[in-house]
C-alpha cells in the first residue's frame, strides 16, 4: 500500500503534464512500515533515457542526489514515479525490469496532456516468486 497527501499526488499529476510529451521521473521519499510504504517528499529528477517519449531512465548521479535528500530529511527512498505519455497507467517490461523488491512504483497516464489514471505498482518477493502487482493508493 502507498499511502501520501493529496498535494503529492496532485504535483505527480503536474510533473506528468509538465514533461509531455516525455515522460517524468522522480523519486519517492518516505518510510516502510513492512508493506505500506508512506511518502513524506518528492524528489523529481531529469529523465536520461534515450527515449524519452516512451522510456525513463535515472542516472546515477541523479539518485545519488535524491539519495542525499532523503537522508537530509531522515527518510529513505521508497520507490519512483514517473508518466506514460498517452498511455494508460499500466506497468510495462520495462517497468518491471526496472523494479527493486519493496519500493512503489506509480505511473501516471498523461493523455493529450492532461493527467488522468495513476496505478501504484510494488515488487513484492514471496517465498517461492516474485511478483509485480498493482497496489492500493491512499491520499491522506
Amino acid at each position: 500500500m502507498l499511502k501520501l497527501e493529496k498535494e503529492l499526488l496532485a504535483h505527480i499529476k503536474q510533473h506528468g503534464e509538465q514533461a509531455f510529451p516525455e515522460e517524468c521521473i522522480g523519486v519517492l521519499l518516505g518510510n516502510s512500515e513492512g508493506e505500506v510504504r508512506n511518502v513524506n517528499a518528492l524528489y523529481p529528477i531529469e529523465n536520461s533515457a534515450e527515449f524519452k517519449r516512451t522510456e525513463f531512465a535515472v542516472s546515477q548521479a541523479e539518485l545519488q542526489k535524491a539519495e542525499q535528500a532523503a537522508a537530509s530529511q531522515n527518510l529513505d527512498v521508497i520507490g519512483f514515479y514517473h508518466s506514460h505519455a498517452d498511455f494508460e497507467a499500466v506497468a510495462s517490461q520495462k517497468d518491471r525490469a526496472f523494479a527493486i523488491p519493496g519500493f512503489s512504483y506509480p505511473i501516471v497516464s498523461v493523455l493529450g496532456g492532461k493527467a488522468a489514471a495513476v496505478k501504484s505498482f510494488a515488487f513484492i518477493v514471496g517465498t517461492k516468486n516474485a511478483n509485480f502487482t498493482e497496489e492500493e493508493i491512499v491520499c491522506l
